[in-house]
């Protein structure tokens, strides 16, 4: 678990660093026992998950 713990935070870093105007950006994380968290700036438009699965929008690449 220990190593978890550190691949965790060690992500937790790189993601904090990184600034993209087409990424959102990371607000915070709680890593606590067996649960790990990240928690992410509130997007009006939707979900990734929304726009990449969704059938009623058009797929644009």
């Amino acid at each position: 678990m220990v190593e978890a713990d550190t691949e965790f935070k060690t992500e937790v870093r790189a993601i904090g660093h990184t600034n993209h105007k087409n990424l959102v950006q990371l607000f915070g994380f709680r890593n606590e026992g067996p649960r790990q968290l990240l928690v992410y700036v509130f997007m009006h438009n939707g979900s990734l998950a929304d726009f990449l699965f969704r059938n009623s929008r058009p797929r644009v690449i």
